[in-house]
């Protein structure tokens, strides 16, 4: 319990700094932090995430911690299965569902401020995200795009059972090293890998948006999903 209570507060923490990155973007544009912005947009997305993550966790903690009986807690997870079994399940899901919607907003985020400061479009995130920091004028780039490129291939695993399929490599990235082998299952992708990959990422998106090129950038820049849940009748 030790390790989730940890991990939630990570997660609270990376919520935080996600909300007050907003609230700098919004202020240098001086805009709303709720106008739709595709930037806000895409980073109001993995403060959800993040967050749906962290509320799964404490609700997981806080059932099993309440319960001496195992069987009250399968009760609660309306579980036939061992209770081991059980929380592999409920913890992977969660670890999943973290890995997969971060990455769509990464993606969208890379890939509206490309073709905004240079009219682009790329389908790969890793070629997005070397043409944006040239762009917008990294010094850390190389090592930057090897803490993506290692959670995109946590991501990308994820459409081979867990297989890494292209060339091998390996990045340290705080107290974890990341090491990818060619057709090898990928064994480093559990929930305190994806959060400390995150935790990194997120310095990444801070040097990118507040890098003077993208700061010049203080007039609305449109993202179609917001408009289109705009015009959505719910």
């Amino acid at each position: 319990f030790k390790m989730i209570t940890n991990w939630t507060n990570e997660l609270s923490e990376l919520s935080d700094e996600i909300y007050n990155l907003m609230e700098r973007v919004a202020a240098n544009a001086n805009f709303e932090v709720t106008a739709q912005d595709s930037r806000l947009v895409a980073l109001s997305g993995m403060q959800q995430t993040v967050l749906s993550c962290g509320f799964w966790l404490s609700t997981y903690h806080n059932i099993a911690e309440g319960h001496q009986n195992n069987s009250m807690v399968l009760k609660y997870a309306g579980s036939n299965l061992s209770l081991e079994d059980t929380e592999k399940i409920m913890l992977d899901q969660i670890r999943l569902g973290l890995v997969v919607f971060f990455h769509f907003k990464l993606e969208n985020l890379f890939g509206g401020l490309l073709n905004k400061i240079a009219s682009k479009k790329l389908n790969n995130i890793g070629e997005t995200f070397k043409e944006l920091s040239k762009e917008a004028g990294l010094s850390d780039a190389p090592q930057y795009a090897e803490i993506i490129k290692a959670f995109s291939s946590i991501r990308n695993s994820l459409h081979n059972n867990g297989i890494h399929s292209k060339e091998s490599f390996s990045v340290p990235v705080g107290k974890f090293n990341y090491k990818f082998s060619k057709d090898g299952v990928v064994q480093c992708a559990s929930l305190g890998h994806c959060i400390t990959l995150i935790q990194a990422i997120m310095n990444i998106i801070e040097s990118i948006l507040v890098s003077e090129k993208i700061k010049k950038i203080t007039a609305i820049i449109p993202d179609t999903y917001a408009e289109w849940l705009d015009k959505k009748e719910v």
